[in-house]
Parts: structure tokens; C-alpha cells; sequence
């Protein structure tokens, strides 16, 4: 037991071990953020690849073979557990062509003509295979129907088309293939562009061209009936029942037309028709994503290692500096083993409380990630626009400074013993933050809500937050002279490290200020300039930051936080554990 009274007693021996606790913070809160951000892209990006894709797909071995049966197979997948839709796809590979080129090349000056994908569709049929239909909703026309695809008599087929393929108004474009028969054929056709279609992924939006399916029939030249070489399957609940709806349409398959090698099953393949899920269509595209989100963890964790480094070198000073009190403890019979298991115990403990503070910062800044990015935009938009607003700008970054020196020494006075300075750094402190939130915030009386993201700000609310923020450091230093009789006290501790986090609330505020009014100062934009947007939404076709907490992955940096700080306190343990009492106790 008195381990463990011991390595927390020297855990707070020493305010120094604060920055190693503060190393270990910042580390764990930086992975979270990180680890968020980069979740909740991976799942946005996973649902934009899969929205395009079908859960299930089924599709013949071979380029040369296709589904001339695809109705009746259709209406009988259709019937099996868990399957929402069934929808025949024929796809093929094209060159697109125009007079005026594609992108703002033409096909002489880039020695070839894109390639493009073309899929024949019938929207019918597509409804509850997946979100092709939300993605045409965000182009032009904006519907997924039969109509979507009609045009006049006599006017070439209609097609949409991916938002990147024309890069403006393109009336009319012409389709390049060919195909293998009883010899090659070359197929040539005009096609008119009705619509767009936007998905936010570039490997659609620049490649995938979509026609109803008898119109790419008619330009495939299928001379002997309809026929489809996909079909698209939808499943309920895909994580959950996916696989018991991939083997059901496998079983069904082998009914319908019996393979001679059922061993191949086990690879979801029955004679000619292969099985394969969306994530198996795209697993270039998911691989990359987990590989980048894997690299940036690795990267990330290092930070954490730097902190281990903090600890060993705070804690060999610290075995120094009680060298008297470990000699004390051998000469009152403590073991090796024993003053070994304090210091890791204490460098352990410095994980832990870094740790959950880590975590809590994290959790707060993740979820509030959006409001710090609208802050950031909207103060610096609206600070730029004012009459005058070089002046204020100026003053602003001017003002942010000295308060943020004022608040770092009445915070430091939070750990001394009470004395009237403090009241005076207090006082100081609180009047610069009012002034700097007042010159701040001077646009908040004309300011006026132009976009959807936009806050919604009442004019009175400039005379609240420089009340909030002068008034805070000043409530706080009050409170610290009435507590001070039980400042010695756990209570006193409680009133510290609740006053650090006020306090650290305040500092990043101004922090945040200083540094907007100092950009503003630096770049100088002129009257048209928007703001400095952190996550722009034309960029990433994401309304807002996407953010996906995932609780496993806080468990394993947390664990692994622990593993690195006792690793990192095995040095100094063992350099306390092999002090001579004797030594010790003569040299002090």
C-alpha cells in the first residue's frame, strides 16, 4: 500500500511533472481529433463509394458472356430473404468524343479521346439496390426516373453524365467502342447530355456515364434480344445479413444452372457467374483509405513517444532530487523490487491523469470541431468587412497579445500563496480581456446572416462575452481568497485544477482571436474575400467536417499510452532502485 501512497505523493512532489502530464494530453487529444476526422472521412467516403455500387453484384466470369435471362432471374432473386432489389446493368467500356474536346482538351492535343464507362440503367428497377438516385437529386435535372431519360423523336439518345467528365455545357457528344462477335465490331454514335450526376468521388464523377438500358442495347447493337451483363442486388441490412444474401443468390444460381466444380463455391463463383460484394468491387479504393488512416495514426502516435521522453527526463531529475528519501526508505527495509515499483507506479499514474485529461480535451474539441471552423470563418469575414477594419484588426492582434500575457500571470498565481498581487494581475487580466473582446467582436452590431452555416448572433451578445470574459479571471481570483484557509487542503487542488481549465478556456479564446486578427493583418484580403474557410465544402463536397469517434480506437491509444509511460520510467526506477542508503543519507 505504500507504493502506491509513495508514487502519488511524488506524482504532485514536483510541478514539473505537470509538463509531462501536459505532454501526454496534448498527444492523446491530438489522436483523438485526428483519429475523428480521419474516421468520419473513411465512413463518408465508404458510403460514396458504395453509393454508386449495389451491395452485391452479380456478374458473368467473363467479359463474353451475359445474362439473357436477366428477367426471370431478377424476379427470382427478387424473392429471396433479406434482398430489396434486383436491377439488370449492362456496362462497357467507350471513348468519349466532342468537337470542342473534353475538359478543356481536345483528343489531338492529348493523343487520345477519355476513356469513360458507360452503364445502361432502368431506374425502375434501380430503386432499393442503392443511392444512385440521391446522387442524380444533386445534379441536373434532379430526378431519377423513366422520364429522366426521355428525349424527342429523332433526337439522339439522352445520357448523364459525371459532374468532371464535360466541365460545362456540352450539348452533344459522340460514343467510340467496340465489341467482339463473329469479328470486331466498331461502334459509333451520337448521344445528346440531358443531365449531371454528382457523387463527391472523383473515380465517378470524372469516369461513370449512365444511359437507359435499351438505348445501350441499341448502341451495343444486340442483334438476338435484351440482355444485361451485371446484375445489381440490394440487401436490409447489409452488414448484418450480406453474407447470408450472398450464399442464398449463390445456392440459387447452382440451382438454375448447375456448375461441374462446386469446390469453387467457397470463392462465391458457380460456373459462370462470379458473386462479389461492393467492398470487393472497390477494394483499391478502401484499401487506400485504411492505409492512409493507418500511416497517420503511426505518425500521430510519436507524439506520444515524445512525451515518454519528457517522462524519463523528468523523472531522473526527480530520482536526484530525492535521492535522501529513497535512501530512507532502503534503510527502513525497502526492497529493490519495491522503490522499482514506485517510480513506475508514478510514471504510470502521469499516464493515466494525462491520459483523461487527454481524452476529455479530445471528446470536446472533436465534437465542437465545426464550430471552431464557422468561428474562425465567420469573425474573420466579418472583421475584414468593417469600415476601418485595418485599425481594428490591428488592434485586435495588438490587444490579443498583451491579454494573453496578463491571463498567463494571474494563472500562474493560482499555484502561490495569496498575496494582493495576485488580485492586481487578476484585475489586469480581466480588463484587457474586456477590451480585446469589445475591439473583437465591434462588427457583431451590423452583423448580418449570409450563408446556411451561418450563426445566428444578437447584437447584444458583444456586451455579454466581454462581460463573460473580463469578468471571469476577476470571480475567480475572489473565490480563490475566501478558499484560501483550505488551499493546502484536497479542496485546494480541486480549486486549481478548475481554475486551470477556466483559465485555459480563456487562453485559447484569446489565442484564437490573435491569431485570426494577425492572419487578417499579414494577408490583407480585399472586400470580396469570404473568410478563412478551414474545411471548404466545394473541396470535399461535405457540408461539415465529418467526425466519427470510435471508441475502440481511444481504448487502444489509451492502453498503449500507459504501455509507453511505464516503459519510459523503467530507467529512472532502476537507477532509484540501486542507490546505496548508506551513499544517500551521507551525501545529504
Amino acid at each position: 500500500m505504500y507504493k502506491l501512497f509513495m508514487a502519488l505523493r511524488y506524482l504532485r512532489a514536483h510541478r514539473i511533472i505537470y509538463f509531462s502530464i501536459a505532454g501526454v494530453a496534448v498527444g492523446i487529444m491530438v489522436m483523438i481529433v485526428v483519429t475523428s476526422v480521419m474516421g468520419g472521412f473513411s465512413r463518408d467516403i465508404r458510403h460514396r463509394i458504395r453509393g454508386m455500387q449495389s451491395h452485391i453484384v452479380v456478374r458473368s466470369a467473363s467479359h463474353d458472356l451475359v445474362f439473357t435471362n436477366y428477367k426471370e432471374l431478377s424476379d427470382r432473386i427478387l424473392k429471396l430473404p433479406h434482398v430489396t432489389g434486383c436491377a439488370p446493368r449492362l456496362e462497357y467500356l467507350a471513348w468519349l468524343t466532342t468537337r470542342r474536346g473534353v475538359g478543356g482538351r481536345r483528343a489531338s492535343e492529348a493523343g487520345r479521346t477519355p476513356d469513360v464507362q458507360v452503364i445502361g440503367i432502368d431506374p425502375t428497377q434501380e430503386r432499393g439496390t442503392g443511392d444512385i438516385g440521391d446522387y442524380f437529386r444533386r445534379g441536373e435535372p434532379g430526378t431519377f426516373t423513366q422520364e429522366t431519360f426521355q428525349v424527342k423523336e429523332d433526337s439522339p439518345p439522352a445520357m448523364i453524365v459525371g459532374s468532371e467528365i464535360t466541365q460545362g455545357y456540352v450539348p452533344e457528344v459522340i460514343l467510340q467502342t467496340a465489341r467482339q462477335g463473329d469479328y470486331p465490331i466498331y461502334l459509333r454514335d451520337k448521344f445528346q447530355i440531358v443531365g449531371w450526376f454528382k457523387s463527391g468521388m472523383a473515380e465517378y464523377d470524372s469516369k461513370l456515364i449512365f444511359m437507359h438500358l435499351g438505348a445501350m442495347q441499341k448502341f451495343l447493337r444486340v442483334m438476338e434480344g435484351p440482355y444485361a451483363n451485371v446484375l445489381a442486388v440490394g440487401v436490409d441490412d447489409h452488414e448484418r445479413n450480406g453474407a447470408a444474401a450472398r450464399r442464398t443468390i449463390l445456392d440459387l444460381l447452382h440451382e438454375v444452372e448447375p456448375c461441374s466444380h462446386p469446390e469453387r463455391h467457397r470463392f462465391y463463383q458457380c460456373g459462370n457467374f462470379v458473386i462479389r460484394t461492393w467492398e470487393e468491387e472497390r477494394r483499391t479504393l478502401l484499401q487506400a483509405v485504411e492505409i492512409e488512416k493507418g500511416i497517420q495514426s503511426v505518425i500521430l502516435f510519436f507524439i506520444v513517444i515524445v512525451a515518454g521522453f519528457n517522462i524519463i527526463a523528468i523523472y531522473t531529475l526527480m530520482v536526484r532530487a530525492k535521492t535522501r528519501d529513497v535512501g530512507v526508505l532502503k534503510a527502513l527495509g525497502g526492497t529493490p523490487a519495491g522503490i522499482t515499483s514506485i517510480f513506475l507506479l508514478s510514471g504510470a499514474s502521469c499516464g493515466f491523469v494525462g491520459s483523461i485529461v487527454g481524452i476529455g480535451l479530445g471528446l470536446l474539441l472533436s465534437q465542437n470541431l465545426n464550430e471552431i471552423v464557422d468561428f474562425v470563418r465567420i469573425t474573420s469575414r466579418e472583421l475584414n468587412g468593417l469600415e476601418g477594419g485595418r485599425s481594428a484588426v490591428i488592434a485586435s492582434a495588438v490587444l490579443a497579445a498583451v491579454s494573453l500575457g496578463a491571463l498567463i500571470v494571474s494563472w500562474v498565481g493560482l499555484y502561490k500563496r495569496w498575496t494582493p498581487w495576485a488580485a492586481a494581475t487578476a484585475g489586469a487580466a480581466g480588463l484587457m480581456l474586456a477590451v480585446t473582446s469589445w475591439v473583437f467582436f465591434s462588427w457583431i452590431p451590423g452583423y448580418e446572416v449570409r450563408e446556411g452555416y451561418d450563426w445566428p448572433i444578437a447584437r447584444s451578445a458583444r456586451i455579454w462575452i466581454a462581460i463573460a470574459a473580463g469578468g471571469l479571471p476577476i470571480l475567480w481570483v475572489g473565490l480563490r481568497r475566501l478558499a484560501q484557509p483550505l488551499y493546502d487542503q484536497f479542496i485546494g487542488g480541486v480549486f486549481r485544477f478548475v481554475g486551470t481549465v477556466l483559465y485555459s478556456a480563456l487562453g485559447l479564446g484569446t489565442l484564437a482571436a490573435g491569431c485570426v486578427s494577425l492572419a487578417l493583418a499579414m494577408t490583407r484580403p480585399g472586400a470580396e474575400f469570404q473568410g478563412y474557410d478551414l474545411f471548404p465544402r466545394q473541396v470535399y463536397y461535405l457540408d461539415r467536417v465529418p467526425v466519427l469517434i470510435d471508441t475502440g480506437a481511444i481504448a487502444i491509444i489509451v492502453v498503449m499510452t500507459l504501455v509507453v509511460s511505464v516503459i519510459f520510467s523503467i530507467y529512472p526506477a532502476i537507477r532509484a532502485a540501486r542507490t546505496d542508503p548508506i551513499e544517500a543519507i551521507r551525501d545529504e
